[in-house]
Parts: structure tokens; C-alpha cells; sequence
């Protein structure tokens, strides 16, 4: 009744599969940990504790700040068409180029 992930693609493609997986994991975990590690070395270069708040030495700020990030909605008029929500940074930014 159940089919594992193995009988599904096959043993060469789940074997593939996890390991995607386990690298995008991997990669996640580290950016935590550099994010972290990045925001205690300029607290210390700048005579301040650093992220306290969250967690146990701020540990959990990188993941509070990444649900708050998602919880963000993009804010637009009812009239606005999505081609002039599109560009209107590029026709507001245009005469610093052209200076």
C-alpha cells in the first residue's frame, strides 16, 4: 500500500534526490551560522553585545528576521497596473544615470 521514495524513482534518482536535499540543507544551516558569526564579529568590532534578543546569545535572530522578511507584503494601489509598479525605480533612478 505505502511505495517508499525508492520504489517511486528508482534507486539511482532517490539517491540523487536526497542528496540534493541534504546539500540545500546544509547550505541553509550554514548561512545561519555565517549570518550569526557575521553579526557578533561587527558587534565586537563596534563595543556592542550584539544580537541578544532571540534565543540563547541571539542564536534564533537570522531565523526571526527571515519569518518577519516573509511576512512583509508588497503594499501597491488598487489602480496601478503591475508594468508601472514594475518600473517605476528604473524612471525615478534614470536621472542619476544620465548626470
Amino acid at each position: 500500500m505505502w511505495q517508499t521514495a525508492v520504489d517511486i524513482l528508482g534507486p539511482d534518482l532517490a539517491r540523487i534526490v536526497a542528496g540534493g536535499i541534504g546539500l540545500v540543507a546544509l547550505v541553509q544551516i550554514n548561512t545561519l551560522f555565517l549570518v550569526w558569526l557575521e553579526r557578533k564579529v561587527s558587534a565586537h568590532i563596534q563595543l556592542r553585545l550584539g544580537p541578544m534578543e532571540v534565543g540563547p546569545h541571539g542564536i534564533l535572530q537570522t531565523i526571526v528576521d527571515g519569518i518577519k522578511l516573509l511576512g512583509k507584503e508588497l503594499i501597491t494601489r488598487a489602480t496601478s497596473t503591475e508594468n508601472s509598479t514594475f518600473w517605476r525605480p528604473s524612471w525615478c533612478s534614470r536621472g542619476c544615470w544620465l548626470a
